[in-house]
């Protein structure tokens, strides 16, 4: 299968997707902790292989919900541990590219992608 299949997980309440990716017969199974509103653990996933890409962003808008960058770095530090690529889109932010853009974590911009098998 050449299809990148991926969900939306932002929240706790939003993980139980991430068990249905594992049904699905993808080249590239990804999740978008976007926009991240609490810590996520998703070390299983990593660790099983169910998921080869996560990508992380803060919302944007004059209502955003703020985006700890200790959240985001932490799913950093997973991706890591796992072999994982992981893309850091922005900050949360009214305006997002008058906050920090592109967005860093330990001066680096975190722009990885998968390699398709």
């Amino acid at each position: 299968a050449r299809v990148w299949c991926g969900t939306t997980v932002g929240c706790a309440a939003s993980l139980s997707r991430r068990d249905q990716l594992r049904q699905v017969r993808a080249a590239i199974r990804w999740v978008s902790g976007e926009p991240l509103l609490e810590p996520l653990d998703l070390s299983p996933w990593l660790a099983d292989g169910t998921l080869s890409w996560v990508v992380v962003g803060g919302e944007s808008g004059p209502r955003h919900r703020p985006m700890d960058r200790s959240w985001a770095e932490a799913l950093l530090r997973q991706c890591q541990r796992h072999g994982v690529p992981f893309f850091l889109k922005q900050w949360s932010a009214r305006l997002p590219k008058k906050a920090e853009y592109p967005p860093t974590i330990d001066g680096r911009v975190w722009h990885e992608y998968p390699t398709t098998p």
